[in-house]
């Protein structure tokens, strides 16, 4: 775990020097989010709103773009779980996992 996140703290750092004038960071979506005060967990709730607000819609304008490895339907959690945890690192992206559709 730790050297998975040295080697993504690392290519941040290759990004950010790069003469392309794009930077990257990380975005801490569960700060705060362990407060047991209701008001600070009410204003973790209206910033983690606001940030994915603003991340979906950047999503949306195609600024942003999620890179996705693979898509599996829910049923086949199981191959999904195992191409995430493969020694390999085959998959160069996001799983997703999508539902059934409704009937």
């Amino acid at each position: 775990m730790l050297l998975s996140f040295l080697n993504v703290l690392t290519k941040l750092a290759f990004w950010n020097f790069l003469p392309t004038r794009k930077h990257a960071s990380f975005f801490d979506v569960w700060s705060g989010a362990g407060k047991p005060d209701s008001a600070k967990r009410e204003a973790f709730r209206a910033r983690i709103r606001t940030d994915l607000t603003h991340v979906f819609g950047l999503l949306r304008d195609g600024v942003l773009t999620a890179k996705i490895a693979a898509r599996y339907p829910l049923t086949e959690v199981a191959a999904a779980v195992e191409l995430s945890e493969s020694s390999a690192r085959t998959a160069l992206g996001k799983i997703v996992l999508l539902p059934q559709a409704r009937s």
